[in-house]
């Protein structure tokens, strides 16, 4: 399951389908829908805020302490191209890539095995 705010979001469902996954996608803000999921897991969280947020490490905080990522899951942070990538307690950066003014950052847990 997904969580994605704004338009965009039926861009997501277009993709989704182009890949042949089917996956409910959520609109809203994550800090609301994540107080609600905390049973939940995930196999992907992508997180899209406003270029001006500044409170991933909660949302991040959030994510780790109530085990909402699978073993395997990724957490997705998409930030401005001018913002440093961010450290977050208990993840690991494997991924980043910037395209244009976008930088994408993928992480996984810790405890994740390579």
């Amino acid at each position: 399951r997904h969580l994605k705010k704004g338009w965009r979001g039926l861009s997501l469902n277009k993709n989704l389908e182009k890949v042949k996954l089917n996956a409910p996608v959520y609109r809203g803000r994550a800090e609301q829908f994540l107080k609600t999921a905390t049973k939940e897991k995930f196999d992907i969280i992508f997180c899209d805020p406003p270029y001006v947020y500044k409170d991933i490490d909660k949302i991040a905080k959030t994510v780790m302490d109530n085990h909402m990522l699978e073993n395997d899951g990724i957490f997705i942070y998409e930030s401005s191209a001018k913002t440093p990538s961010t450290e977050l307690e208990g993840f690991e950066l494997f991924k980043e890539k910037i395209m244009g003014d976008t930088r994408i950052n993928l992480y996984r847990t810790n405890a994740q095995e390579r």
